[in-house]
């Protein structure tokens, strides 16, 4: 691989940090004028401004990165086969600028592992971002001296705090190092793009003065895997069980489960220059929240599609039993519908046609399939969440199939659908190219995103959201192949949100839209042609 020129790890002392936070002129007079304004002894203050700080500041340490780039292809590889690197690397090899790095948010280890890639180009491993969620001991420690520094959830009005926190972004900008934001604010759920959140992005724009603006970029990162390991914990989520707080062993069950997951792609996005994008849009809040759209929209238009993918995707197609041949012909349009729509696809998914047989083997091995005589396969309910947690992923880029089979007096009621479905969604997606050619195979899983609200919509008018819910949930504990579970069972996820959507449209739109599901077949998928949650 081609290594940058110049690697500068930042190199310092936690304590002097402090020192010099607490000792910044600027944060002094605001320290100041906060303690008149609450008439707070300003000593009282500087005591609670260092325990923020203590709390929050990164412990950034050279020996520590080359202690984990000795060991950590030795935890990795019985995992994961290997890392995939594309895009704009080679700019960021041979221009390796202070960034401000937003990547996609997959699983807890998408950071150790961008970080890892950085150091392998010779690239300077950015200061993280992460959660206050995620300092606990013992992997705190080891966070922060790996560049982590933690921010609690909720601000809300603690100007101390938010005092603390601009010092601290300002020093970053200033050293210079490069930061790490995941901007969708928590990995994906559902598969989908979450929507950007910007408070933490402005509050770094605005501690750029102009020269530093003209120094930093930023670099967009899409990242994707061929098995995302945190998948299961999602899945217990879509089933409405609260989310369970991260501690050492639920990060080392993620991290050290043995199974393979394989390959995991980064794709590097083209830089954006900061001081461009000031000069063009300012810094107001309006200009950062276009500024995150623009970059979610980016990754959405360039992640790269797996076979697995693929796969999840066509089984929804296949009615019934899935035989072998059948799921290999519908993965074989979908591949090809996404390469007509110039998708970025894996290896695995260009060459799908050799690749079938090991893909079948592989998921077999990982539960997805239990495989029946006859080359048949059958699925089990907690399967098919995983599974639609991988077509979710990709589903947008069927959109503009949905929308070309819309009468265009019908497309509002459809796109305020897709407002709500996808938090992030490109108005790439929304346009339908003259060129677009989509056969039964790629409209049916095109029609499917509208399923979950079709089904609600049907209850809705008889029935309250607790009754809709027993009616239509997945029950976990038991099998696909019991008669309990029919093709029409929903996640209580899914059922709530399609509730929501619903309950905010009145009796007209809802026959609006009753009529729209039946006109385009939509009522057929919900017959049992269709295997979707």
């Amino acid at each position: 691989m081609p290594k940058s020129k110049k690697k500068d790890i930042p190199s310092y002392q936690n304590r002097s940090v402090i020192d010099s936070l607490v000792a910044q002129s600027g944060f002094k007079d605001e320290l100041n004028q906060y303690s008149k304004t609450i008439q707070a002894p300003i000593d009282d203050l500087k005591h609670k401004t260092k325990a923020i700080f203590k709390e929050m500041t990164a412990h950034y340490s050279p020996l520590c990165f080359s202690i984990t780039r000795t060991i950590f292809p030795f935890l990795y590889k019985p995992i994961f086969e290997s890392f995939e690197v594309s895009g704009h690397i080679q700019d960021f090899v041979d221009n390796p600028h202070t960034a401000i790095l937003l990547p996609s948010h997959r699983s807890h280890i998408d950071y150790l592992f961008l970080s890892y890639i950085l150091d392998h180009y010779d690239i300077a491993p950015p200061h993280i971002a992460a959660g206050i969620n995620l300092s606990f001991f013992p992997m705190g420690p080891i966070f922060r001296k790996h560049g982590a520094f933690f921010i609690r959830r909720k601000i809300g009005g603690n100007i101390l705090y938010l005092l603390c926190l601009k010092a601290y972004l300002r020093w970053l900008v200033h050293y210079p190092v490069s930061i790490e934001l995941f901007i969708e604010g928590g990995r994906s759920r559902d598969g989908k793009l979450r929507a950007p959140q910007t408070g933490i992005l402005q509050l770094i724009l605005d501690a750029l003065d102009q020269e530093k603006a003209h120094a930093y970029k930023i670099r967009p990162v899409s990242i994707s895997y061929d098995f995302t390991p945190d998948v299961f914990a999602y899945a217990h989520e879509e089933y409405g069980f609260s989310k369970k707080k991260e501690n050492a062993f639920s990060l080392l069950r993620t991290f050290m489960k043995i199974e393979k997951y394989h390959r995991v792609y980064f794709h590097f996005l083209e830089p954006i220059s900061i001081q461009q994008w000031v000069e063009e849009n300012g810094t107001q809040k309006d200009s950062i929240r276009k500024l995150s759209q623009h970059v979610m929209h980016q990754i959405q238009e360039n992640t790269v599609v797996t076979a697995n993918q693929i796969i999840a995707c066509s089984v929804i197609t296949v009615p019934g039993t899935v035989f072998e041949d059948d799921l290999y012909q519908t993965c074989l349009q979908v591949r090809n519908y996404l390469i007509n729509q110039n998708v970025l696809l894996s290896d695995e998914a260009k060459e799908f046609e050799k690749t079938y047989p090991e893909l079948l083997r592989r998921l077999c091995k990982k539960g997805w399939f239990i495989r029946q005589p006859g080359y048949r396969y059958n699925i089990t309910a907690q399967m098919k969440v995983v599974l639609n947690y991988y077509k979710y992923s990709i589903l947008h880029y069927f959109v503009p199939v949905l929308l070309s089979i819309i009468d265009e007096s019908e497309k509002a009621l459809i796109k305020d659908i897709l407002a709500y479905e996808f938090p992030t969604l490109s108005p790439k997606f929304l346009k339908t190219p003259p060129s677009i050619q989509s056969d039964a195979t790629i409209q049916t899983i095109a029609k499917s995103i509208l399923v979950p609200y079709a089904r609600v919509l049907q209850a809705l008018h008889k029935e309250s959201l607790d009754k809709i819910i027993h009616s239509l949930s997945i029950d976990p504990e038991k099998e696909i192949q019991e008669e309990q579970q029919s093709t029409k069972k929903l996640t209580y996820q899914k059922i709530k949100h399609a509730f929501d959507f619903l309950s905010q449209k009145n009796e007209e739109e809802r026959k609006k839209l009753s009529h729209i599901f039946e006109k385009y077949a939509v009522s057929d998928l919900l017959d049992g042609s269709i295997q979707d949650l």
